[in-house]
């Protein structure tokens, strides 16, 4: 979710309209590609002046494509795996610079990348992005044992792609969605909702998600809208937090994002209160509830 949906886009409104009516008319292949604008660029972010360099591993999926990305191991023996999700127009050496400030408690920290982004093989698609998904929690499974605990972080489109892979993993110790919408066409024009050729209806999976949330969300955000996270908010089943990131932008701050949600996993797994966290000075929080709230009348319980 980036520069086509966006208010600050180079093309006018009316032309941004038109081009996506034009593309979503001429083929599913064409509207994909606009709805996700895969980054091809490809750079080794291992090359790159790192804290920590990770791992290249590569990864096979389900219908034969070999897919690279990075890892970071973590202390030895620990189960926790962080899997971390980019986002749309976006590719797995810029979300490695992200996911690099997840480090520093010992979890190991893997990248997740998509068929047809940063060099990998094969055009995008729901379907396959999910495949793609899939091939990486596999992964780190492998790599962490029977005993792995696996925690999904995505950012804007990335954050779908996390609530997806929960429900289909089937077992996720919790989910931090960072600038994502509730349903994919928040952020699409009126005019062309109709017409985007695949759905990704965040409100529904995270109705069905009996596990901790946490949300987070700039308040200025021009590509997804800040509403989307009250929307979140109110239709998650499980223990959720919702946390505006004041006078913040779409693209994530990650050096303070990254250790929160560290330090968050931490609390969640020694039995803290998940929903009382402190805070950054620069955050408040929106709302949050807990499990047995989510589905009563004046089930959110809002911040001040």
């Amino acid at each position: 979710m980036d520069r086509l949906f966006s208010q600050s886009s180079a093309l006018p409104r009316r032309w941004t309209v038109l081009l996506l009516v034009t593309l979503m008319l001429s083929g599913c292949g064409l509207a994909r590609r606009a709805m996700y604008s895969p980054s091809t660029w490809v750079f080794d972010i291992r090359t790159r002046n790192l804290a920590v360099v990770p791992e290249e591993i590569t990864v096979t999926t389900s219908d034969h494509l070999t897919l690279k990305s990075y890892y970071w191991a973590g202390a030895k023996g620990d189960p926790d795996t962080v899997l971390f999700f980019h986002g749309r127009g976006s590719h797995q050496a810029i979300a490695a610079r992200y996911a690099q400030h997840i480090l520093g408690r010992g979890d190991n920290v893997m990248v997740v990348s998509y068929r047809g982004f940063g060099g990998n093989p094969g055009s995008p698609s729901r379907a396959g992005i999910l495949r793609d998904a899939d091939a990486f929690v596999a992964e780190a499974v492998r790599r962490t044992g029977p005993r792995a605990r696996l925690w999904f972080v995505g950012h804007s489109l990335g954050g779908a792609v996390a609530f997806a892979v929960a429900e289909r993993y089937g077992k996720p110790s919790g989910v931090f969605a960072i600038s994502t919408f509730g349903q994919f066409t928040d952020a699409a024009p009126k005019i062309v909702r109709a017409l985007i050729p695949e759905k990704w209806d965040n409100l529904a999976v995270a109705g069905r998600l009996n596990v901790p949330v946490v949300l987070l969300h700039g308040d200025r955000d021009t590509v997804v809208p800040y509403t989307s996270m009250a929307k979140l908010l109110n239709a998650a089943a499980g223990p959720t937090l919702a946390i505006t990131m004041l006078d913040a932008t779409h693209k994530p701050n990650m050096q303070l994002i990254g250790p929160f949600l560290a330090a968050e996993i931490d609390r969640i797994n020694t039995g803290d209160d998940p929903l009382s966290p402190p805070l950054p000075a620069t955050w408040a929080l929106l709302g949050k509830h807990s499990a047995q709230d989510a589905r009563g009348p004046g089930a959110v319980k809002h911040g001040h």
